[in-house]
C-alpha cells in the first residue's frame, strides 16, 4: 500500500472508560489458552519438530519431507505450511517436548497395526502431538501420507492458537476499546497496530515497518449475504471507496484464478458465518498480496467482516498471514 492515508489522532482512541479494558482483559483470559509461562510451548510460528531416526536412508527420509511439504493456500509463490526441525528419537526429552508441533514417527516391531494418535497439550500449552507407531518404516510412512493433511490442519490452528496467546500478551486496550465501541466485538490487537482510516461502519488498522505491511479492515454492511461472490464484491466495493492510491482508480481488488479464493463456511466463538481466503493485486499498479477474513451477521442484523491482509513483496509471506489470521480469529 502507499504510505499515503494519515493516523487519526490518538485521542479518539481514548474515548472509553477503563472499565471496558477490565472487561475485555478478563474476556480474553476467560477464553484463550493459559498464560502460564511455565508450560508455556516452545518453537517459532510456522515450524514442526519432526522425531524420525536419522540412520534411515536419504531416500526415505526425503520421502517423510516430500509428505509434509504441503503448500500454504492463498500466497502469491508456494510456501510451506511449516517448516521442518528434525530430532532423533533418543534426544526427544526435556524442552524438546515442548515444541508446539511434534510429529513423532515411532518404528518398533511390537506394534501389530499402524495407527496415529493426535494429542493436545501432553506437555505444554498450546501443542500438537502427532504420535504416529508402526511396526515397519514403509507402514508408519503409509500411516504418515494418510493422516498428514488432518495433523497439518490441527497445526495450523494450533500456531494460530500460540499467536492469539502472545499477542494478548501485549494488546493495545485503547484500540480495543474503540473498536469494540464502534462494532460491539471483542478483539484482540497487538500494540503495534493504529488507526490508518475511519469512515461509517468501516476501520482500518496498520502496523508498518520499513520492509513489510499488516493490515487489518472491520466493517459493517447492511446486506447480509455471506455468499462467496457477494464477500468478494464487498471487499472490492470497501476498498475502491477507502483504500485508493494515488487517483481513485488505484485501489487493491481480488483476485479470481486458479481456484481463489476459497469459500468455507465457519463459526467462531459462537459465531456462525464464513471465511474467505486468497490474493489481493492493486488495479493499475503492481502491489499486491494475501489476505483473509470472516464475515458474520451481528445481533443488529449486520453483516460484519474483519479482513487481514499483508504487503511484504521481498519476504516470505507465510507467519505475516498467520498474525493477521490469527487477530482475525480473536473475534468475540
Amino acid at each position: 500500500m502507499k504510505k499515503l492515508l494519515l493516523l487519526l489522532p490518538l485521542s479518539l482512541l481514548l474515548m472509553t472508560a477503563c472499565n471496558d479494558a477490565a472487561e475485555i482483559a478478563k474476556e480474553m483470559r476467560r477464553t484463550s489458552v493459559t498464560l502460564n509461562n511455565e508450560n508455556q510451548s516452545t518453537g517459532k510460528t510456522a515450524e514442526l519438530l519432526l522425531v524420525m531416526d536419522k540412520t534411515w536412508p536419504e531416500e526415505v527420509q526425503d520421502t517423510v519431507y516430500l509428505i509434509l511439504a504441503k503448500p500454504m493456500t492463498g500466497l502469491p509463490q508456494p510456501e510451506p505450511m511449516f517448516s521442518i526441525y528434525q530430532t532423533e528419537p533418543s534426544l526427544f526429552k526435556g524442552d524438546y517436548t515442548r515444541r508446539a508441533n511434534i510429529i513423532y514417527l515411532d518404528v518398533n516391531e511390537n506394534f501389530t497395526e499402524p495407527d496415529c494418535k493426535i494429542e493436545r497439550n501432553p506437555w505444554s500449552k498450546p501443542q500438537v502431538y502427532a504420535h504416529i507407531m508402526a511396526a515397519t518404516r514403509d507402514e508408519a510412512i503409509g500411516m504418515l501420507a494418510e493422516k498428514c493433511d488432518e495433523i497439518l490442519q490441527e497445526m495450523y490452528a494450533n500456531d494460530i492458537a500460540k499467536l492469539q496467546m502472545n499477542q494478548a500478551k501485549t494488546p493495545n486496550i485503547e484500540l480495543q476499546n474503540y473498536v469494540k465501541e464502534k462494532f460491539g466485538i471483542l478483539m484482540t490487537i497487538p500494540q503495534e497496530y493504529a488507526i490508518a482510516r475511519e469512515g461509517d461502519g468501516f476501520l482500518w488498522l496498520a502496523y508498518r515497518t520499513k520492509k513489510n505491511d499488516r493490515f487489518v479492515m472491520i466493517y459493517t454492511s447492511e446486506n447480509k449475504s455471506m455468499t462467496r461472490a457477494m464477500l468478494i464484491a464487498k471487499r472490492n466495493y470497501i476498498t475502491q471507496k477507502y483504500i485508493e492510491g494515488e487517483t481513485k482508480e488505484v485501489y487493491p481488488r481480488v483476485v479470481e484464478q486458479m481456484g481463489l479464493p476459497t469459500y468455507q463456511p465457519l463459526t467462531l466463538w459462537n459465531k456462525s458465518g464464513a471465511q474467505l481466503r486468497g490474493l489481493w493485486e492493486t488495479e493499475k499498479d503492481y502491489m499486491g498480496g494475501p489476505f483473509y477474513q470472516f464475515s458474520f451477521i451481528n445481533t443488529n442484523g449486520e453483516c460484519v467482516t474483519i479482513d487481514g491482509f499483508v504487503f511484504a513483496p521481498e519476504e516470505p509471506k507465510a507467519v505475516y498471514m498467520r498474525q493477521v489470521e490469527a487477530i482475525v480469529k480473536s473475534v468475540k
